[in-house]
């Protein structure tokens, strides 16, 4: 049973690393081969594919939570998470996000 799914698209993201990969790209075939432009080009190129968006599902009790394909993905028990209260002031103390 599918309590929840969310998924969130990079509309900032895509097009921020697409315009990188293209000024990259222009660049590239304007200098010739050059191994830092090829290696910044794919890894440009490979993060717009991978965070293109973030999935978050609830189901039966666990919380999965995966990056565009699903190749970055965590799953937690969230039956612990789920039952748990964040009063107001522990957005503000540093240790509450720590764990501390």
């Amino acid at each position: 049973m599918e309590r929840y799914k969310h998924t969130q698209i990079g509309y900032v993201t895509i097009p921020s690393l697409g315009a990188g990969t293209l000024i990259v790209l222009s660049i590239l075939l304007n200098q010739g081969r050059n191994w830092v432009l090829l290696s910044v080009l794919l890894i440009l190129a490979s993060s717009a594919v991978l965070f293109a968006s973030l999935t978050i599902e609830i189901k039966d009790g666990i919380l999965k939570i995966h990056f565009g394909p699903g190749i970055i993905r965590k799953t937690v028990r969230s039956a612990a998470r789920a039952t748990r209260r964040i009063g107001l002031g522990e957005y503000y103390s540093v240790s509450s996000w720590l764990g501390t």
